[in-house]
């Protein structure tokens, strides 16, 4: 497929009696394929906030806006297992921050997609240069152990 659009509706009810909202839209459009490696480019807006602020500790923005460009990387390592890489510079603020440029990395890695054990992996690493407190880096790391049946 030349296109993919990925986009993300969500709201939470937290238990403090606060609630979120959260709408992401990232379009893409492949730009090169091959036997071994994949590049998609496109656009990404992320839109979220929270009904209040209550002010003891949590991030709690009432509009946080990111807009970015997306580069989409994919080395496939043979059929069953491949490895991505996500670069996303863009610029975001929030209703106390004027624009600032931030960016994100995400690496995932896909091992054993065809068998019935699969391993994913994810890093991702932020930084983003905005937000009350002056700005904030962020880094995760995940791994998930899937067994088809």
């Amino acid at each position: 497929a030349s296109y993919t659009v990925e986009s993300v509706l969500a709201g939470d009810w937290l238990s403090d009696g606060n609630n979120s909202w959260n709408v992401q839209l990232a379009p893409r459009r492949a730009v090169a394929r091959s036997q071994y490696f994949n590049a998609d480019l496109g656009p990404y807006v992320s839109l979220q906030g929270f009904s209040d602020d209550p002010g003891h500790g949590y991030y709690a923005p009432n509009l946080y806006q990111r807009y970015a460009a997306n580069a989409y990387l994919l080395w496939k390592i043979d059929g069953d297992d491949s490895v991505g890489l996500t670069v996303s510079p863009g610029v975001q603020k929030d209703e106390h921050s004027n624009f600032q440029f931030g960016v994100s990395v995400d690496m995932e890695g896909y091992f054993g997609i065809y068998r019935d054990w699969m391993l994913y992996t994810r890093i991702s690493l932020m930084d983003n240069q905005t937000g009350v407190s002056g700005g904030y880096n962020a880094q995760l790391f995940q791994i998930q152990l899937t067994r088809r049946f």
